[in-house]
């Protein structure tokens, strides 16, 4: 793990571990803010939140490709999933839920995307839908119950 936060660059991968860089951040003529992510870990209030990721055997988000790894930060019935992507090209990936242990039903929740600056765009997606993944880089995600 030495070098996923080096220059900045793989903070996707980063997130996976519950890892950000600190502020302010300038290396190797790369300059991040994580000041957007962390109002993201703010809002959803990660300090009391567990953590349960691709390297423990119940941990209930994988995906469908060994390339990119997941996990899913947990407070109360709250939910955010962080993916990243080890792969050298764009993949797609499906997310593979265990939908009993997170005590919800995949028709009644949808997978949102923050606007998070130099990060990601604000998006939808289904617990279904196939979504496209940039190499080195990755998603946070809300998995949250729909609007009736």
């Amino acid at each position: 793990m030495g070098d996923m936060l080096q220059g900045g660059r793989n903070r996707w991968r980063g997130m996976v571990y519950g890892m950000t860089v600190r502020h302010p951040w300038t290396t190797e003529t790369v300059r991040r803010n994580p000041r957007p992510v962390w109002r993201i870990w703010d809002e959803f209030g990660i300090a009391s939140a567990s953590i349960k990721g691709y390297w423990e055997k119940d941990c209930p988000v994988k995906t469908s490709n060994p390339g990119i790894q997941a996990a899913i930060y947990q407070k109360g019935d709250q939910s955010l999933i962080s993916v990243a992507s080890w792969c050298d090209k764009p993949v797609r990936l499906l997310f593979q839920i265990d939908w009993k242990n997170l005590g919800t039903e995949q028709d009644k929740t949808v997978l949102v995307t923050p606007g998070i600056k130099d990060f990601q765009k604000e998006n939808i997606f289904n617990p279904g839908d196939s979504i496209s993944i940039e190499p080195m880089k990755g998603w946070l995600l809300y998995l949250r119950k729909k609007s009736n």
